[in-house]
């Protein structure tokens, strides 16, 4: 069997301030970014028919390959003394899942001397791998073990093993997701500092595996 990935990545960033504004400098980095993916897989024919079972394919090959760009950038304004905010955004463009866009906006207010206040809204984007949406089946022989059994007295018979299959799905769709955070930092004097943090993350189309 012959197995082959390969990724190339080109990016360039900059950096820098803006302008000033009464609290601050306005500092700013945006960059791009050029990326292609390859993946190329070419079982044996005794693994296709199934007598090498642990690499057994259902395909008798497989080769695919995709192009990303991408441009991304991230402000950081001081809007008073006491509230920093930070925006940034990223446009990536897929050659087989389309463009995808998202955005982040972070605050930080600093109340008091002891008291830090923090919040974020971003959003996600995830194109599926070239192999989890391909037609690629996967056969193995997964390994357990009896945890009642596998100890001092009984090391015998306490392992065993079941044939495994696994498989890609190629209808799957790009995983898009929303999460905010909200947050707290309070050192009241050097030696104690405590914090708290709640969050929530929504996502949709989930990329996971599925087990019947």
């Amino acid at each position: 069997s012959n197995f082959k990935s390969e990724m190339t990545l080109w990016d360039a960033k900059v950096t820098g301030e803006l302008f000033n504004l009464p609290a601050g400098a306005v500092s700013a980095a945006a960059g791009v970014e050029a990326r292609r993916e390859a993946l190329e897989i070419n079982p044996s024919a005794l693994a296709i028919a199934g007598a090498l079972y642990h690499t057994a394919q259902a395909d008798p090959a497989f080769a695919r390959s995709r192009n990303i760009a991408s441009l991304y950038t991230e402000v950081s304004a001081p809007i008073l003394k006491s509230l920093e905010a930070q925006f940034a955004a990223r446009f990536d463009k897929y050659s087989d899942y389309g463009n995808s866009t998202t955005p982040k906006l972070s605050l930080k207010w600093t109340a008091s001397p002891a008291l830090l206040v923090r919040g974020t809204y971003s959003t996600g984007f995830r194109a599926p791998t070239l192999i989890e949406n391909s037609s690629q089946i996967k056969k193995a022989f997964l390994s357990f073990k009896d945890p009642e059994r596998c100890n001092a007295k009984f090391l015998v018979g306490c392992q065993g093993s079941s044939a495994y299959e696994s498989g890609a799905n190629p209808f799957l769709k790009p995983e898009t997701a929303k999460s905010f955070t909200l947050g707290a930092v309070f050192e009241p004097t050097t030696w104690l500092n405590g914090s708290i943090d709640a969050w929530e993350i929504k996502r949709k189309d989930e990329i996971s595996t599925y087990s019947l």
